[in-house]
């Protein structure tokens, strides 16, 4: 529910090694959160990764991959009934309330940490470990065709893009641009570099209710549409 950036606000939270370890309730989430670190082969052991973590070895522990936390579904304050959400702040100055019924508010996981933080929001530590924010692979694919995640022309391009790449993080992180738009195509790959690039319209969660990334808008995705309607007409 939070990232390193959210929880390097308290300093409480400085004498720990924060890592990012994703649940497994169902396969294509297994690894949405992950730990990466560069090990060499003769000293993969216990001893060293433990000695990684507890010297918060930067040069050993890369980064972290994480969701984007506006993702879940208690980012925000909100009133889900209501279709209502809004910032710590907002909150504070509605007394709690949900504005359009009278009440009460789901207090989210943004409050918690404003309550908990003696540090400004954008304080980042000496040295720290890296942070990269991801989407996973199926929800890029979706948000290009406009389809779910589990449609025949979604798991097509993503069982293309692994058979190529090897794994979905070797396409979503270091699979040339090119390559990705020779299987999938120009907004695939737009989209991928969007997601490197962490340039995404993030609609956050909140009372239950889950976030989206969004990467591309209606407009832009109407007007890859058109494109690759005008070539198929200019080929027949």
């Amino acid at each position: 529910s939070s990232d390193p950036a959210m929880n390097w606000r308290i300093s409480k939270n400085d004498r720990f090694t924060l890592i990012s370890s994703s649940d497994a309730h169902s396969l294509p989430r297994i690894g949405r959160e992950a730990n990466v670190m560069e090990i060499p082969e003769e000293k993969f052991n216990y001893a060293e990764f433990t000695r990684i973590l507890k010297e918060k070895d930067a040069e050993s522990f890369k980064y972290t991959i994480e969701y984007f936390p506006e993702e879940g579904k208690y980012h925000l304050d909100g009133h889900a009934d209501c279709k209502f959400s809004c910032l710590p702040e907002q909150t504070k100055k509605l007394k709690g309330e949900c504005p359009k019924c009278g009440k009460k508010l789901t207090v989210g996981v943004l409050s918690r940490v404003q309550d908990l933080a003696d540090r400004d929001e954008g304080y980042e530590p000496e040295n720290p470990i890296g942070q990269r924010h991801l989407v996973p692979l199926e929800e890029v694919l979706s948000d290009c065709v406009g389809v779910g995640g589990k449609s025949k022309t979604v798991q097509d391009y993503y069982w293309r893009l692994i058979e190529k790449a090897g794994s979905e993080f070797a396409v979503i992180l270091d699979m040339p641009i090119p390559e990705i738009e020779k299987i999938a195509g120009e907004m695939v790959a737009e989209a991928v570099r969007r997601v490197r690039d962490e340039k995404v319209e993030k609609v956050a969660g909140y009372d239950g209710v889950y976030g989206v990334m969004k990467i591309f808008t209606d407009a832009e995705r109407a007007d890859y549409s058109a494109k690759i309607k005008g070539r198929q007409t200019s080929l027949f």
